[in-house]
């Protein structure tokens, strides 16, 4: 695929960062390694004193905190969930445009009930930029950063973060379907170890390669004794003759 198209973005210094940040997140084996280096290689460039993950749930309509790092203590902590209906952030989802609040404490006076800004004010938050990750036309969660100084944020600052975010939900949406078919696999081995009935996984060598627990008690040998050996070991030698 092409990498995106950097051209223009004046006022980053450093014009290899976006690329950087990109090979970053190829590389990142887990979310939590991609925020980490993402907020590593952007702090120079971009104010952030707390950088945020929340994803979108669709079924319930829900945004739940993901991941957070921040340098100080956590009062907006992960697993914070609430509904986008209604919320400034419903309008940031359908628009897919960046939303930069440069004064937090006057952003809560027009809007007294957001809860989330007013925990951002008490970790010593006063100003935002925040995100749409969108994924293949889907909307699944929102970036943010926070800054502890009013007026942090700039348009550059917007512009630099919107090259990668593309780039940022992909990465997510890879880890998060890793995050899922781990949990799968553990949940088939937890099955496939726990059922009564003898349940052997050969390979087309037709050797074996996983051997449960029903085996053992059936046939009587251990697990580390039968994977790696043929599979026509528990065949009867009169069968294997005729060549069943």
């Amino acid at each position: 695929t092409h990498g995106p198209d950097f051209a223009g973005l004046t006022e980053v210094s450093d014009p290899h960062l976006p690329h950087a940040i990109v090979e970053d997140l190829n590389a990142g084996r887990d979310f939590r390694e991609i925020v980490d280096a993402l907020h590593s290689r952007l702090q120079r460039q971009v104010p952030c004193n707390r950088l945020a993950v929340a994803l979108y749930d669709r079924a319930t309509d829900r945004l739940t905190l993901h991941t957070c790092k921040s340098d100080g203590v956590l009062v907006l902590k992960e697993g914070y969930s609430a509904a986008l209906r209604g919320s400034s952030l419903e309008e940031l989802l359908r628009t897919g445009e960046p939303r930069i609040i440069n004064n937090l404490e006057e952003y809560i006076e027009a809007k007294q009930t957001s809860a989330s800004t007013a925990m951002m004010i008490k970790e010593g938050m006063k100003s935002s930029l925040s995100l749409p990750l969108v994924a293949r036309g889907t909307p699944i969660g929102v970036l943010f950063f926070s800054a502890r100084k009013c007026n942090a944020y700039t348009p550059a600052h917007a512009a630099l973060t919107k090259l990668v975010a593309g780039h940022i939900s992909i990465a997510l949406e890879r880890s998060m379907l890793l995050d899922e078919l781990r949990t799968n696999k553990e949940y088939l081995e937890t099955i496939l170890q726990t059922s009564a009935d003898a349940i052997i996984v050969i390979d087309i060598d037709d050797r074996i390669r996983q051997w449960n627990r029903g085996a053992e008690r059936m046939f009587g040998w251990p697990s580390h004794e039968m994977v790696g050996r043929p599979y026509d070991i528990l065949v009867p030698k009169r069968l294997v003759q005729r060549g069943e």
